[in-house]
């Protein structure tokens, strides 16, 4: 069982819904429904860890472990992504990976003025 489907099975448990969840921890519902499927989330690492220990706290899970456990499935998942874009992608065949030629900057312009004095 991943943590994914051990935090909908708490939830299930406690008879909530996922808009019980969502509206609790103020998190939206495809955040939690990508949670308990173990899908990737777009948002930074931070927010999804926060989200999962929210989320873990909220269903009786121990919040502690739950960040380090989610994220141990995320990674190996995100390794086999990883080895399997590295090994078609290179950085040689992408397209403006050639040297990249920046513009020279401008030297300031001196204005004279001239002052007479009487």
């Amino acid at each position: 069982m991943t943590f994914g489907e051990s935090l909908k099975a708490a939830r299930e448990a406690k008879s909530l819904s996922l808009e019980d969840v969502a509206s609790a921890t103020r998190i939206n519902k495809k955040y939690l429904q990508a949670i308990e499927n173990g899908a990737k989330v777009d948002l930074p690492e931070l927010y999804v860890q926060a989200f999962i220990k929210d989320y873990a706290a909220f269903v009786g899970i121990l919040p502690e472990s739950a960040p380090h456990q989610a994220q141990q499935e995320l990674s190996i998942e995100q390794g086999r992504i990883a080895s399997t874009v590295s090994s078609t992608v290179t950085t040689t065949n992408l397209p403006g990976s050639s040297a990249i030629k920046y513009p020279k900057p401008l030297k300031p312009k001196r204005s004279h003025q001239f002052v007479t004095l009487l």
